[in-house]
């Protein structure tokens, strides 16, 4: 496995670049000093002892205490699993505490980059209660796909507008144009997102819950999938 994706993994769990280099080097050893960490990695001495101790404190290395002082990992599932459970923790904690936010019935919200437009459709999916209309290329789809399965099993009427067959029972699907880069979702006929993905930082969506253009984009969508039945 390529270091700099396991490096950019472990940044996600709240270490430091090099934090996550000397892991990945403890991983390699049953437990190493200090200085066999520097050693091996590079690092200066006072950088190397400066991260471990950071490592011990975030919940990602244990000491073994000896004739010397020896580092060790916490192995990978459980340091994760610890670091998801405090971050559920403090969820529950600014779900409760925190001013509530108001609705976005009176407005539109623009949502930049690929991975907090996709955020937003997962989100939307998940709180589905009775309905949803998907228009977008079969390969972002399938980026939904475990949502999919779960609404389904929650009962949700779905509709699907793509360019081919998305397999999966119970789901609904309309062959269209290719949607190449152009997304929307509507849900509970409340919620809408539409615009373009797979841009990167460059993609550009909107999001709303105003009941007019949530009304407009819904008949837009059901105005295609009449014209789908039509062809047929």
């Amino acid at each position: 496995m390529n270091t700099e994706i396991l490096i950019s993994k472990l940044t996600a769990f709240s270490l430091t670049r090099q934090e996550a280099a000397i892991y990945i080097t403890l991983c390699k050893n049953d437990c190493l000093t200090g200085y066999e960490v520097a050693k091996q990695t590079g690092i200066s001495r006072s950088n190397a002892y400066s991260s471990l101790k950071s490592l011990v404190d975030k919940g990602a290395a244990f000491i073994i205490e000896g004739d010397s002082k020896k580092y060790t990992i916490v192995p990978i599932d459980e340091f994760c699993n610890n670091k998801i459970r405090n971050l559920y923790e403090d969820r529950d904690f600014l779900i409760n505490n925190l001013p509530k936010k108001r609705s976005f019935e009176e407005g539109y919200v623009t949502i930049n980059g690929d991975e907090n437009i996709k955020n937003k459709i997962h989100t939307m999916m998940e709180q589905t209660k009775l309905r949803l209309y998907i228009s977008m290329n079969s390969d972002l789809l399938d980026c939904f796909r475990d949502d999919l399965i779960k609404a389904v099993k929650r009962n949700i009427k779905i509709s699907i507008l793509s360019e081919k067959d998305f397999d999966i029972e119970g789901v609904i699907t309309y062959i269209t144009n290719d949607k190449k880069n152009q997304i929307g979702v509507i849900t509970d006929s409340k919620r809408v997102i539409t615009g373009d993905y797979g841009f990167g930082k460059e993609s550009s969506a909107l999001y709303s819950e105003h009941k007019n253009f949530v009304t407009l984009f819904k008949d837009y969508m059901a105005n295609e999938i009449k014209l789908v039945k039509k062809d047929y």
